[in-house]
């Protein structure tokens, strides 16, 4: 007997289906292992998207969907001593 192999990718990571005030088709979608280089040309938009990633604002409903939880209705807290699931690096590089 052999078990047949799933050809379906793995969920999302990070799903971001809108920014504020403007809707993103498709989707942005992120998932486990890969990386994403975006350029937001609004600083507005940029640092919302940031601040609902961060727990610092609440989301808009169904805009952001973290490892299959929707931001604007799910608490988050962070754990001592856990690497978080998505990280974000400055346009001018170091960590």
């Amino acid at each position: 007997m052999q078990l047949a192999r799933s050809r379906e990718s793995p969920a999302p990571v990070l799903c971001v289906r809108r920014l504020p005030g403007s809707a993103l088709r498709p989707p942005l979608e992120l998932r486990p292992g890969e990386m994403l280089a975006a350029q937001i040309a609004s600083r507005v938009k940029r640092e919302a998207l940031l601040a609902w990633l961060a727990g610092d604002a609440p989301a808009e409903a169904d805009s952001v969907v973290l490892l299959g939880n929707d931001l604007a209705v799910t608490q988050r807290a962070a754990r001592a001593g856990t690497l978080p699931p998505v990280a974000f690096v400055p346009r001018d590089g170091g960590l």
